[in-house]
């Protein structure tokens, strides 16, 4: 039996919101360069650090590393006037955040890491959540320059402390 055109348009009847055609939208998931096929859109993925990237990275330099890495992901996406924001009030929350565990608990680690495994969690989390829910499928990008950018900043830090000695 032969399929008719008006046989294909009852059958793929579900049309996505944000409809744009470049061909009858029944065959356009075949064609590859066509911007709504899903193989456009799975070779366009954007790429993200993912959310145990900058959980790491907001323990090993601070909260602002963190959220340094998440704004990274928000201008990718073009919400390039959240990051700012973000860092400062990462950075004035980071303060805050020491003082009242200096307050509770001695001990330098203790008021180094309790703030940044809390604001890690915070920028892995609601505010990932809250920012990129639009991309529940990303390519996880690498973290390779991140983490050389940490090793020469403490190891600046740690040669520049056995110079002064």
């Amino acid at each position: 039996m032969l399929v008719s055109n008006k046989m294909l348009k009852r059958k793929f009847s579900t049309r996505p919101k944000n409809f744009r055609p470049c061909t009858p939208w029944y065959i356009e998931t075949l064609i590859p360069n066509c911007p709504n096929s899903a193989y456009f859109q799975h070779m366009n993925k954007p790429s993200f650090y993912n959310k145990t990237s900058i959980f790491i990275f907001s323990i090993l330099l601070t909260g602002v590393g963190g959220s340094l890495i998440m704004g990274y992901n928000l201008r990718k996406v073009g919400k390039t006037k959240v990051v700012l924001p973000l860092v400062l009030i990462v950075l004035v929350v980071n303060g805050l955040l020491r003082q009242v565990v200096k307050g509770f608990l001695t001990g330098s680690l203790y008021e180094y890491l309790i703030p940044n495994i809390f604001l890690g969690l915070v920028l892995a989390f609601p505010i990932w959540n809250n920012y990129l829910w639009e991309f529940p499928e990303y390519e996880s990008k690498k973290p390779w320059i991140p983490l050389i950018v940490t090793v020469v900043l403490f190891g600046g830090t740690s040669a520049l402390v056995l110079l002064r000695k």
